[in-house]
């Protein structure tokens, strides 16, 4: 089964993060990334999408390569 936009678009946007930035850096600190970094992050959110999108909501963040992370997690959440 192939995931719905909405999750892509989440993958996308922190897939974009870069390397040592802090953006990079605060998705790596988040229980979530589990001590893999980026792509411990996606491993988590492909494992339970809604669970990871409600974490991620949560970042504190109005602009900039976070908000985006955020604005996906918020736009997967609200799909039918």
């Amino acid at each position: 089964m192939e995931a719905p936009e909405e999750i892509k678009n989440l993958f996308r946007s922190i897939s974009e993060l870069k390397p040592g930035s802090k953006s990079y850096k605060k998705i790596c600190s988040l229980p979530l990334a589990n001590g893999g970094g980026v792509a411990g992050c996606i491993e988590r959110i492909a494992e339970d999408p809604v669970a990871a999108a409600n974490k991620l909501k949560n970042l504190d963040a109005q602009s900039g390569p976070l908000a985006k992370v955020k604005n996906a997690a918020i736009n997967f959440l609200q799909r039918p």
